[in-house]
């Protein structure tokens, strides 16, 4: 046993002498006595090597006891003997059947599949696709190469300083210069990898235990540093974009969802899907916008990091900047092609968001309106809408997958042709000895660093054209959104619009700050400096329309329209179907924004856009599910009535049920229509508005409902608050009402209608209607004697 140790001791010193020996970092030579010595120091590799001498030493002699090993071959690097390497021709023959086999097999069947595959696509190629988009309604996705770069990061950065001027003052500040020390760190961490390489590379050429040892221990604590500097890179990372989106959230919401109805007036044509644009491409912004952002810093880094250290290690046979020369040149044809291939993949990305969200809209629309597809038996219809709406998904896919299956064969040639391009350029080198293993992995590792960053085009032509659609709809649903808000305000300040943008969303982004920052903090650390948004309160005066009213056509609807609503009384609208009563009605709420006004004076002056108005539309909708506490406290607090009242106004307008007011419902299927339109008397009374806007609120109850609801919403009129309401018949409302306002509707001789509001009493209404009711029973006896006159004439004819 311990003559066996002995002999692995041996052998391991044996192997260690001969790998130490052999390597050819160090010159071997003969000294006067003719054995083998080692040089003192050792050789520059970039060094021409006319034969293998030491230092001045004559060459070796066949005697020397490791000349096998150390000196193989004049500049082989193998300790393989030359009739043991593989020639030319065995090399040829080793991929024969591949080269002579499967590689024509693969090309014929990739031409016949060309050929043939477009035939089982079931796509309607001829289907067109609309690209319009934006306030503009014909803005097209701008595709071209200063769209993808220059445009493309103005507009990113316009929506990114919504965060950073708003809640993202401090915690996001923090957080990107957090994220910025560790990338630095991770950038430091891949410097010492680089020179770690070398070393590494360099052990098999240099082989020693002791370094080898070495190495492993530095291998250990330098992926330990990384995986902790990967870690929480991703943590922070994640945190920050969670705040950032979160904001960003907040913010569209609140430049959305108070004017929702005037932006689905206004622009519901051509802003679709806002609920994924709010949800999906916020998400997509924020991670896209920080992957790019990061990404374009690390290339930049690494182009200035690498191609110093590059120019540093060319060999001396070369120009130092040559290879860096050589990895441009390449890079700039790479990103030339694709971009030429692939400008209309930015379209596409677009076209695939809006025509996906159009299908989900549909399918909801379906589940919300069921009832009204099992009435009207119209299941085939929907499924043939469905269809249609698929069929532009599936075209815009086809149309993607074609551009993208191009794409991917410049892709995928352009990084396996870059690596044969660099080792065809440093492997002559490496064969003749000027460059050792080591520095060639260092060049190598350069290289693809370099070329990666003049690639980012190539790499990154796909995100960036999903990156340029998301930036696009954003940009023009917040510019659609803001551009109603802007007016508003130019018309309450007086002031021009070059000046109002800025301080507008500025008031919205200092309303949603506190969000994420201290309140008591100063303006320097992101405390609030700026005027706030805030809800006026509710109006002493009347309120007052003197406008003429559009139709969303531009049509002129209603010319000169003049109404005044006063507090404490009752005023009612009558017209027959489709006179325009709901649309008074909304142009004096300040919700119908298709309104010329003649008086002079702006929204908030003259009608109730921002004042205290509870309108009841004719089919009222709720949040479900949710209680009756919650419903008929909405839009309100649960808790901000109290429970006394609740019961009370409940029992009032016939609203008991016996789960109790805490028992989730959906009230919007759970309620008949005249039950939802007690609900909202019921809140009404708990609320006491200033006004109460009824659009035929009480046409679902019967006629001793509605007469008892009117004497409910009567007590808050004596309490002064104004009533304004819309009916057919208002010779049964009289009594809840003091003044009184008819749409009359004359045909013109060119066919069209004019429509004008004529306030009237109700007495002189009266006569005037008993009046036209005895000329039309004159008319029908009149009518009636002259049947009986032809009558009587064709009985004696016959």
């Amino acid at each position: 046993m311990e003559c066996w140790k002995l002999q692995q001791k041996r052998i391991f010193y044996f192997v260690n002498a001969v790998l130490l020996w052999s390597a050819e970092s160090y010159s071997v030579s003969v000294d006067a006595r003719g054995e083998l010595r080692q040089s003192e120091g050792l050789l520059r590799r970039d060094s021409q090597f006319t034969n293998r001498t030491g230092n001045g030493g004559t060459p070796l002699k066949p005697k020397a006891l490791l000349e096998v090993w150390t000196l193989g071959g004049a500049l082989n690097h193998s300790h393989e003997t030359p009739e043991s390497l593989r020639t030319a021709e065995k090399e040829r023959h080793a991929m024969s059947t591949l080269t002579y086999v499967w590689f024509p097999m693969a090309a014929v069947m990739a031409i016949l599949f060309e050929a043939f595959h477009l035939r089982w696509a079931e796509v309607d190629w001829s289907l067109p696709l609309d690209r319009s988009d934006g306030r503009e309604g014909s803005e097209k996705v701008d595709s071209s190469f200063r769209g993808l770069t220059l445009r493309l990061a103005q507009r990113g950065c316009h929506l990114a300083w919504i965060y950073f001027a708003g809640a993202g003052r401090v915690k996001g500040r923090c957080y990107l210069i957090l994220l910025v020390w560790i990338h630095l760190v991770g950038m430091y961490l891949e410097l010492l990898t680089f020179d770690f390489q070398k070393r590494y590379w360099n052990l098999y050429q240099q082989p020693s235990l002791p370094l080898f040892f070495e190495l492993i221990r530095n291998w250990f604590i330098l992926h330990i540093t990384r995986m902790i500097t990967y870690v929480y890179e991703f943590y922070v990372e994640d945190i920050f974009l969670l705040h950032w989106r979160d904001h960003l959230t907040r913010y569209f919401e609140a430049i959305w969802v108070p004017n929702t109805y005037v932006f689905k007036m206004k622009e519901g044509g051509k802003l679709d899907n806002p609920d994924q644009r709010i949800h999906v491409d916020t998400a997509n912004f924020v991670t896209q916008t920080y992957s790019l952002t990061f990404g374009v810093m690390k290339m930049l880094l690494n182009l200035l990091m690498y191609s110093y250290m590059l120019m540093s290690i060319t060999p001396t046979q070369m120009h130092p900047g040559s290879l860096v020369a050589i990895a441009f040149l390449y890079s700039a044809l790479g990103s030339m092609t694709i971009h030429l291939m692939g400008s209309k993949l930015a379209h596409f990305s677009w076209l695939g968001e809006r025509c996906g969200g159009d299908f989900r809209s549909e399918l909801r629309r379906v589940y919300d309106q069921c009832e009204s597809v099992a009435s009207f038996r119209s299941d085939e219809a929907e499924l043939c809408r469905l269809q249609h709406r698929f069929e532009r998904i599936k075209l815009n896919t086809w149309q993607t997958m074609l551009l993208e299956k191009r794409l991917a064969i410049v892709q995928k040639w352009y990084s396996p042709l870059r690596e044969i391009l660099f080792m065809c350029i440093l492997a002559p080198f490496f064969i003749t000895g000027v460059v050792s293993l080591g520095r060639l992995k260092q060049c190598e590792m350069a290289l693809d660093r370099i070329s990666d960053s003049f690639s980012f085009l190539v790499e990154n032509y796909s995100n960036l054209s999903t990156y340029r659609a998301v930036v696009d709809r954003l940009y023009n649903f917040r510019s659609s959104c803001l551009a109603y808000l802007k007016s508003r305000k130019d018309e309450r300040d007086g002031e021009d619009g070059s000046e109002s943008n800025r301080k507008t969303e500025l008031a919205i982004i200092e309303r949603l700050a506190p969000l994420g920052i201290p309140p008591k903090w100063p303006p320097f650390w992101g405390g609030s400096s700026l005027e706030v948004l805030q809800i006026p309160p509710s109006p002493e005066t009347d309120l007052s329309l003197d406008a003429s009213i559009y139709l969303p056509s531009g049509d002129l609807l209603m010319e000169d329209v003049h109404i005044q609503v006063p507090r404490g009384s009752g005023v009612m609208i009558c017209g027959e179907e489709g006179a325009g009563k709901s649309t008074i009605l909304r142009a004096v709420a300040g919700m119908w924004p298709f309104v010329k006004r003649t008086d002079g004076r702006n929204d908030t002056q003259c009608t109730g856009g921002m004042a205290d108005i509870f309108f009841i539309p004719q089919k009222p909708g709720l949040p479900s599910p949710m209680s009756l506490r919650e419903a008929v406290s909405f839009p309100h607090s649960a808790d901000h009535f109290r429970d006394e009242d609740i019961r009370d106004v409940l029992q009032r307008v016939g609203l008991e049920f016996a789960p109790g007011l805490d028992s989730k419902i959906d009230v919007n299927t759970t309620l008949s229509g005249g039950e939802f339109q007690r609900l909202m008397v019921a809140h009404c009374i708990l609320a006491k508005p200033s006004f109460i806007f009824l659009d035929e609120s009480m046409a679902h109850m019967s006629r001793a409902n509605r007469l008892q609801m009117y004497k409910l919403l009567a007590e808050l009129v004596q309490n002064g608050t104004g009533l304004l309401s819309t009916s057919h018949c208002w010779q049964e409302l009289i009594q809840f009402h003091s003044e009184f306002y008819v749409i009359e509707v004359k045909k013109l001789e060119d066919g069209s209608f004019k429509r004008s509001l004529v306030p009237f009493r109700p007495s002189e209404r009266a006569e005037g209607d008993l009046c036209m009711q005895v000329n039309e029973k004159d008319k029908e006896i009149e009518r009636l004697r002259e049947e009986i006159i032809r009558f009587r004439k064709r009985s004696k004819q016959a």
